[in-house]
């Protein structure tokens, strides 16, 4: 029976070491995913600037056309003031349509740091779990291997009880 119960915890090692290995493998997609992520928020933040520097820069090349408020000044012609609302609309609308990009891509990167920590955390568990299986597996070995010899103690067969219940714990809560 004994023999049974080591041939069952080397399934258990074999089976958290491809867990854990699996872990790695998505772990490793997710930091790949946050990195791309993070690239392209950078690029949208430049995207905001340049849309509110364009801006800028054209209050600034016509700001005789306009009152001090940023409204068109009345004694330009009733078409160059449509002209500069249009254009100023314009503008505006590019800073905003950059701001709400800057804005998505910024969420989908929180949430790629979120599931990156997430694998991280559960990479650290499994390789916890896949530690104690083997330990556990290598303690029952040389209990088995004691008995075997008339030799085994009753508090070292105790001790390797707790810790398959405590490599049974993890690999329920990484299951």
């Amino acid at each position: 029976q004994e023999h049974a119960n080591i041939q069952e915890y080397e399934k258990k090692a074999k089976k958290l070491g491809a867990i854990t290995q699996e872990a790695e493998k998505t772990c490793d997609r997710a930091e790949s995913d946050e990195k791309e992520c993070k690239s392209t928020w950078e690029k949208a933040k430049k995207e905001v600037d340049k849309a509110k520097q364009l801006k800028q820069d054209f209050r600034i090349k016509f700001k005789n056309f306009f009152n001090p408020d940023g409204t068109p000044n009345m004694a330009a012609a009733p078409a160059d003031r449509q002209k500069l609302i249009q254009a100023m609309a314009r503008y505006d609308d590019a800073v905003k349509l950059a701001k709400s990009r800057a804005k998505t891509v910024e969420k989908a990167l929180n949430e790629a740091k979120a599931h990156s920590q997430k694998m991280q955390s559960a990479v650290r568990q499994t390789q916890k779990a896949a530690a104690s299986a083997a330990t556990t597996l290598k303690k029952k070995k040389a209990l088995l291997a004691e008995a075997k010899g008339g030799r085994a103690s009753r508090t070292k067969l105790s001790d390797a009880a707790e810790l398959e219940r405590a490599a049974n714990r993890v690999g329920d809560v990484i299951s």
